[in-house]
């Protein structure tokens, strides 16, 4: 059984920052965890889908147990960041960029 809760950023014990779409759901020991779909991540300020370090690919989900995250926070506290992440996973465009008139 999992719940879904929305989007939301999480900071891991590990210093990764870690947003996508989130679902609560029960371990095998009845524990809820966090699974994160499509998860991204932000590294020195670019935008990128989160990149497992030992196999050099992103999952399709992870999931976070509770006692590895330093805290987290709705992604919609980051409008410039969310807006970021639905473009790259849905395409669409919700902030339009400045134009510059010559």
């Amino acid at each position: 059984m999992s719940t879904k809760i929305g989007k939301y950023l999480f900071k891991t014990i590990n210093n990764d920052i870690v947003f996508g779409d989130v679902e609560v759901i029960q371990n095998r020991d009845n524990i809820g965890e966090f699974l994160v779909k499509t998860p991204y991540t932000a590294i020195d300020c670019k935008i990128m889908p989160y990149v497992l370090k030992d196999i050099g690919e992103s999952p399709l989900a992870i999931q976070l147990n509770p006692v590895n995250i330093v805290w987290h926070v709705p992604l919609d506290e980051f409008p410039k960041l969310l807006a970021i992440y639905t473009e790259q996973t849905t395409g669409i465009i919700t902030e339009t960029k400045p134009k510059i008139l010559i």
